[in-house]
């Protein structure tokens, strides 16, 4: 690598882009191959983490080779750089699930695996461990030689680096109605690559003041101050939305955010300088139904995996009323072990009723109150298509994977799973089959960028654990507005919307009859959706239902009635 960058100081204007790009190829290929020998997650992010500096130069290279020749096979490279640093983690647990489910393997040679992954797994503690370390990894790494000579089907889909190409997002994910826009930020530069149907496009912006812009609008948005909002929404979509925006000509976006834009609601842009009496109208939300990916790839793999799933609903919302932390209080045994922090959660009464809409609307299984659990959910969570869980969410951005849902919590129990906290770490560890999992506690959409993988939170535990579609809170969300919001959501989907386009009609529901204040994003745009955004697949929920038989009870009275005059 050093090689290229200095031939390319020297160089600029010698139009070697592709060669410089072609010995980069060993360079990328070793980096693959070190962190697929690596089971530790965190060693491999590490890795991807110090070698930021390649992937830098290879999108710089991908994006001057572009400019200089033109070429869709260009934009193919930069995409599949980009690519290779993004959802790591996520790519490998979803080559796993694909692997297992087209793959024909003998169980005895998964089982060998799985015994060879868990022995590299030593205590660091233990004095035996810095010798049997080595042993481990020999044997590990014989058992990949004989999978990939014996098994290769399972081998590329197991441990290869699946890429996808501009032909793939426009066969599995671009549409006639829907473009994609991928952002990839660099030490200097923002790049921003625009997928449509019938042309790409890619173009680059300066990095600088990108981190103040998007602070200064969140800030202001949480903040509720409308005058910072209607300037830092116009300066961020000046820098980052503008020099696209022409490219941009269907009603559906999708897309791939990066770095600090992870943390942006691009609805909440605005188009142009507005007032306080106009800003609605140049809202991106009146102009775009927008979802967003963790990454292309994953996109495609988990279109792969998502048919054959439920189509029910579990809806949890503990509530938090005083009645339920009394029971709590009384549960325990001894007053010293009180939890006070889970005293302290304040009650949720319209997260609990929108539970209990659940019930008619989309025939839920709705859990409320006590009933609302850990045990509970680790059961019934696998059986079912949709989960809704509105409750309180703790964020640890110095350690993601301690993050937790806040629960109904036994008081008589010691057993880690009633402690009335479900944590990051415990969803990774689940295997769902849900279509989509909806998170209206706060800040479930928010955290830690993490190099190499992007924000690992809440929600993305459940991305983790195999759900294709979320929707997250960005910020401390506003529990009457957003339970609006939401259960105009589920009617939307019950009549059939495409997820994307449902959050969206919610949301202007929401805005073409909120009073002024009720108006500002920080009350409708802190939910988010990521991932796939197809309409609910067998989704029948109540609203349909009563839809079906109120049109059978008209046609049925419009028929006697017809039959009645004729009689006379």
């Amino acid at each position: 690598m050093a090689k290229v960058a200095v031939e390319r100081a020297a160089q600029k204007e010698s139009g070697r882009e592709r060669d410089w790009l072609e010995q980069l190829d060993p360079a990328f290929a070793s980096l693959h191959r070190n962190m697929s020998s690596l089971s530790e997650e965190g060693a491999r992010l590490q890795m991807a983490a110090s070698h930021r500096r390649l992937f830098d130069l290879g999108l710089d290279l991908a994006h001057a080779a572009h400019e200089r020749f033109g070429s869709e096979d260009d934009l193919d490279q930069f995409l599949r750089i980009a690519e290779y640093g993004r959802a790591i983690l996520l790519k490998s647990r979803l080559n796993a699930f694909t692997s297992l489910r087209y793959a024909h393997v003998p169980d005895s040679v998964l089982a060998r695996e799985q015994h060879l992954l868990k022995a590299l797994n030593v205590d660091p503690d233990d004095p035996k461990a810095g010798n049997e370390v080595f042993e481990h990894e020999e044997a590990y790494a014989a058992f990949l030689d004989t999978l990939r000579q014996r098994h290769p089907d399972y081998f590329a889909l197991r441990y290869g680096d699946p890429s996808v190409t501009i032909r793939d997002l426009r066969s599995r994910l671009v549409t006639d109605q829907r473009d994609l826009l991928a952002y990839a930020v660099t030490g200097e530069h923002v790049y921003m690559l625009v997928i449509s149907a019938d042309t790409a496009a890619l173009l680059r912006a300066p990095r600088k003041s990108l981190s103040e812009a998007v602070s200064a609008l969140n800030e202001s948005v949480v903040a509720r101050d409308i005058d910072r909002y209607l300037k830092a929404a116009h300066a961020l979509h000046a820098l980052i939305f503008a020099p696209v925006a022409p490219l941009l000509r269907r009603t559906e976006l999708l897309i791939i955010p990066d770095g600090e834009l992870h943390r942006v609601n691009f609805e909440a842009l605005l188009s142009a300088p507005a007032t306080r009496s106009d800003f609605r109208e140049h809202l991106l939300i009146q102009r775009y139904a927008i979802a967003y990916l963790l990454s292309a790839t994953t996109a495609i793999q988990f279109s792969d995996l998502k048919h054959g799933r439920p189509a029910t609903t579990l809806a949890l919302a503990p509530g938090f009323s005083d009645d339920l932390k009394q029971r709590y209080i009384a549960q325990v045994m001894d007053s010293a072990r009180i939890d006070r922090d889970y005293l302290s959660f304040v009650r949720q009464p319209f997260a609990r009723s929108t539970a209990q809409e659940l019930g008619s609307l989309m025939s839920a299984r709705v859990m409320v109150d006590g009933e609302a659990d850990e045990p509970g959910f680790r059961t019934l969570a696998g059986e079912y298509g949709i989960l809704h869980l509105g409750t309180h969410a703790e964020m640890n951005e110095h350690a993601p994977m301690y993050s937790r849902l806040v629960l109904s919590k036994n008081g008589s129990s010691n057993a880690a799973d009633a402690d009335g906290y479900l944590h990051a770490y415990e969803i990774y560890e689940m295997q769902l089959r849900a279509q989509l999992a909806v998170l209206t506690a706060c800040e479930t959409g928010a955290g830690s960028n993490v190099e190499g993988e992007g924000v690992r939170s809440l929600g993305y535990s459940f991305a983790y654990a195999g759900c294709p579609s979320l929707v997250t809170s960005l910020w401390e969300i506003d529990e009457k507005s957003s339970s609006e919001i939401i259960t105009r959501f589920y009617e939307h989907l019950a009549d059939g919307l495409p997820k994307h386009l449902a959050l969206r009609q919610a949301k202007l529901d929401h805005l073409e009859s909120a009073p002024d204040e009720l108006a500002l994003p920080y009350y409708w745009a802190g939910m988010v959706l990521m991932g796939d955004v197809e309409p609910i697949e067998g989704a029948s929920g109540g609203r349909g239902i009563w839809m079906m038989i109120l049109a059978v009870l008209f046609s049925a009275v419009a028929l006697w009635t017809i039959w009645r005059r004729m009689r006379r």
